[in-house]
């Protein structure tokens, strides 16, 4: 039971909150960074948001928060 906990924990989190914000926990790091398209890498994906207006407001390790328009949401294997 333990080793499935450490499984899930170390899996990206995604929480969207409305259409203005978006929070994503155990990313690795940040590809493309514009106001329109935001990428990020994951240990199992590439996430890619986009909108209008969007800024990484919170960046601490393993915690991301994405403010903005945010119109569309898409995972990449």
């Amino acid at each position: 039971m333990e080793e499935q906990k450490e499984k899930v924990s170390d899996m990206p989190r995604i929480t969207l909150l409305g259409s203005k914000s978006l929070f994503v926990e155990n990313f690795c790091a940040v590809v493309v960074y514009t106001d329109c398209e935001i990428q990020l890498n994951t240990a199992l994906f590439l996430l890619k948001v986009a909108g209008k207006n969007l800024e990484i407001k919170t960046l601490t390790p393993g915690l991301l928060e994405i403010v903005g328009e945010i119109s569309d949401l898409s995972i990449q294997k």
